[in-house]
């Protein structure tokens, strides 16, 4: 839907595509060599009437483009259905020479553009989705015929008002509703009329066991507040398209079912989208944290992490431009401590899913840096592909003084855009510096080098936008990883507990009650009282063996318990996650220690 509209533009003029059966109108604009094609969504009052306003709107498409934008035909049947609305743009297209364009559908055009990806694959190159549906359901319907009594009564300015409160947020329905209220009262009863009919044509509309015939790639976006065709519309036709190569789903917070009108980046992600192909796009997938941080400008301390979108964080960064075409996928928002499995496992979903697309070439994750090394080697044990996976941060928030989230993201893309990064597991970049996941740690609470890897090093470095890698991670990751999430909710629970003089052996009973397995932070190599060896040994769940001290190594002839498992060189928490992974196979104590030693 829609509440553009108005007097016909002058200086783009409106056309007529004629054909034997229907005459329709559309404008154009741009100058690109590339075709691109809007179907708008059903409003009160024709979009052909608003042709300058949009092409000022989507301006960001007239450099590589030449864009048409239709509207339904000019004279309208008793009954026009979706699939008729469909056939008769297809027609249109042809009548015009268009074909293999990139096409863009809003609400009811959305569902247009649908069918026409499903029934007329030889059109569409792209398709991109905004706020639209695969099938009505009864809410949906009961929000039409509400429109529609209004309408038949004849209330123009309620129904322009209704319309607008629906699709808007309320601050932008304060803003609009003096234009609203002036196209209601120049409304006429013939664009009445056609709004009911086409409004009456929609509410049986549903091709959701057709979409696996689409294999275009797809964009699908929409909004969380989406009043008219909600997000689980959106995640419907997600779910079925998920499979298909290049496909790509973007959700937006705060700006209602016209998010199309009214989120500032909604044009750049199409265009992006459209543009994207061949070689070296990369993901970068936000969640937050101090790289994403806002305070007092200059200082470095008493931030609000999370603050800066995605989008933001790209424009902040212009010499990406020059790397590689990038995507931004805000994932979450919040500081890296509130980070859970819910949201690691959402992540290497996303991975494993877009790295099918052939057009992607790696994918880099922005985030906190307090739990970065958790969240990378979680993603080196669980995603499937060689395609690089970079996760980077700061130190220091982005209105600090000489902030290093530029060029941290900087180098995180160019090394994610690398073929010397290829194969190498999930990799850190932080300060010019390259770690794998398995080695990477936080050593620092306030330094901008706080993020390396102890005695085992970097592997590589980013000098002036070129990536020298010298080492191969020598553990089995990614691709070679045995561990499968993909149709896990959540995992396993494992404690850690940090071992100290008269450290109480009743919170290892504690933590093993509460939870499938456990981690001890041992003194030294794995060392604990003999009282807390009593209480290990009583307990059932499996207990991995780890040290609080940051350099060193595990091995099983360390162990003081048989019954525990050594991790090697991992941390406690890097402990935690291998052994939460583990879990999801087997509780057997050998079997695990194997992993322990593979991983």
């Amino acid at each position: 839907m829609t509440a553009a509209g108005g007097e016909r533009a002058v200086s783009i003029p409106i056309e007529r595509v004629r054909t034997d059966a229907f005459t329709m109108e559309y404008f154009r604009f741009g100058r690109g060599e590339r075709t691109c094609v809007i179907l708008p969504g059903v409003s009160v009052r024709s979009v052909m009437g608003a042709a300058d306003a949009v092409a000022a709107a989507y301006d960001v498409l007239a450099e590589d483009f030449t864009v048409y934008v239709f509207d339904r035909r000019t004279e309208l049947p008793p009954v026009y259905t979706v699939r008729d609305m469909a056939r008769d743009t297809a027609e249109a297209f042809r009548a015009l020479g268009l074909h293999d364009v990139c096409l863009f559908g809003a609400s009811q055009g959305g569902m247009i553009a649908l069918v026409m990806a499903i029934e007329h694959p030889e059109l569409v190159r792209k398709l991109a989705l905004g706020s639209t549906t695969a099938r009505m359901r009864p809410a949906e319907n009961d929000i039409f015929d509400r429109w529609i009594r209004l309408a038949k009564d004849g209330d123009r300015v309620g129904l322009m008002l209704e319309f607008g409160r629906v699709i808007y947020p309320p601050e932008v329905f304060r803003k609009a509703e003096a234009t609203l209220i002036s196209e209601g009262e120049r409304a006429t009863d013939a664009e009445l009329e056609r709004f009911i009919t086409l409004l009456e044509g929609t509410k049986d509309f549903s091709v959701v066991d057709e979409l696996n015939k689409i294999r275009c790639p797809v964009l699908v976006i929409g909004a969380f507040e989406d009043a008219v065709l909600d997000s689980d519309a959106t995640m419907e036709i997600a779910e079925k398209l998920d499979s298909v190569p290049g496909f790509r789903l973007y959700l937006y917070t705060g700006y209602g079912h016209a998010a199309f009108d009214t989120a500032p980046d909604y044009r750049e992600r199409l265009c992006r989208f459209f543009l994207s192909g061949g070689a070296g796009r990369v993901v970068i997938l936000a969640t937050g944290g101090t790289i994403a941080g806002v305070g007092k400008t200059g200082k470095t301390a008493g931030y609000q992490p999370g603050a800066l979108t995605a989008a933001e964080l790209i424009r902040d960064v212009p010499a990406l431009e020059s790397v590689a075409p990038v995507e931004a996928i805000q994932v979450c928002n919040v500081n890296s401590d509130d980070i859970t499995d819910t949201i690691w496992l959402s992540l290497a979903e996303t991975i494993n899913r877009m790295a099918k697309d052939p057009d992607v070439a790696g994918f880099v994750v922005t985030h906190g840096t307090d739990t970065l090394e958790e969240t990378a080697y979680f993603l080196n044990l669980t995603v499937k592909t060689d395609k690089p996976v970079v996760l980077t941060g700061s130190m220091r928030p982005a209105t600090a003084m000489s902030a290093d989230g530029p060029m941290n993201l900087y180098e995180a893309v160019c090394t994610a855009a690398s073929k010397e990064a290829r194969g190498k597991g999930v990799l850190a970049v932080f300060s010019d510096r390259i770690y794998t996941a398995r080695s990477v740690t936080k050593t620092s609470t306030y330094h901008v080098s706080a993020i390396a890897a102890g005695e085992l090093g970097a592997i590589g470095v980013v000098r002036d936008g070129s990536v020298y890698l010298y080492e191969t991670p020598g553990k089995r990751h990614t691709a070679a990883s045995e561990f499968d999430v993909s149709g896990l909710h959540e995992l396993p629970k494992v404690s850690i507990l940090y071992f100290a003089v008269d450290a109480d052996p009743a919170l290892l009973t504690y933590a093993a009650a509460h939870a499938d397995g456990v981690v001890i932070a041992g003194a030294g190599a794995g060392e604990y009282s003999r009282k807390y060896k009593t209480a290990i040994e009583s307990l059932s769940v499996p207990v991995v063996v780890s040290s609080r001290i940051d350099d060193g190594i595990i091995l099983p002839e360390n162990l003081l318990c048989s019954r525990t498992i050594a991790a090697d060189n991992l941390s406690p928490q890097k402990a935690a996650i291998l052994l939460r992974l583990a879990l999801t196979k087997t509780t057997d104590r050998a079997e695990i220690q194997k992993m322990f030693s593979a991983y």
